[in-house]
């Protein structure tokens, strides 16, 4: 995400918290061989969305997850502890 590329994930972990449908990526059920292919398809049919989408990844991981954030985010958990 941090490199500006689209997401196309299953509903594994922490992902589906990450990833909203449409807007940074897409994701599918694992083992699902035509539900993924649709994807791979409309991401290679759809290179002006997908920049769209690029750009979102790269916002959404340099506001939230950025090394000054996390730091302040970390450090504020060990202090409650």
């Amino acid at each position: 995400m941090a490199a500006g590329k689209v997401v196309i994930s299953t509903f594994a972990g922490g992902i589906p918290d990450l990833i909203i449908p449409g807007i940074n990526g897409y994701l599918h059920h694992a083992g699902d061989v035509d539900e993924l292919v649709k994807y791979l398809l409309f991401v290679h049919e759809n290179p002006e969305r997908m920049g769209a989408i690029c750009q979102n990844n790269i916002d959404l991981i340099s506001k939230k997850f950025n090394l000054d954030r996390l730091s302040l985010q970390l450090n504020a958990l060990y202090h409650s502890c």
